[in-house]
């Protein structure tokens, strides 16, 4: 029955009656809450030990892909070698999976590192005033001239 005035005078009865049901609703309530808070807790918990546990065995692959980039690279072997299926053939990945790798461990791309060690060398050919353009290309294993000069700008 829906009444038209919401607000009723509470009799003492009436206000035991209220109590008790409140009571009961807020033990109902507190119970359920603090299972869900809990339950809540204990999944976050696993989430992150899940999420420690998985990234760990992808950081030592991750970590050993990077260190061995870099160690190929400092060999100088950039020098004739500028292209990422070379060295992911080296590594024995694919080059989507070490430029992916490469991009999500260091922030670069694997060209970008690639360039940085190919830049000196380039350099130091081209301080060389004995050597001419043509024969820089040639040494540092470029198809042609034209994408020696493309390289160089």
């Amino acid at each position: 029955m829906i009444q038209k005035d919401w607000v009723q005078p509470l009799f003492s009865q009436r206000v035991a009656l209220n109590l008790s049901v409140f009571s009961i609703f807020r033990l109902f309530l507190d119970s359920n809450l603090m299972g869900s808070l809990c339950l809540t807790m204990m999944y976050d918990i696993f989430e992150a030990h899940a999420q420690r546990e998985s990234t760990d065995s992808h950081t030592d692959r991750t970590a050993y892909i990077v260190k061995q980039l870099m160690a190929l690279l400092a060999t100088g072997i950039s020098r004739t070698e500028r292209d990422v299926s070379y060295y992911a053939e080296r590594l024995n990945v694919s080059p989507k999976y070490l430029s992916a790798t490469i991009k999500r461990v260091t922030g670069h791309s694997v060209t970008s590192y690639i360039d940085r060690h190919t830049v000196p060398i380039l350099k130091d050919y081209l301080n060389d005033e004995r050597l001419s353009l043509t024969q820089i290309a040639d040494a540092m294993n470029f198809t042609s001239l034209s994408y020696f000069s493309r390289y160089c700008t």
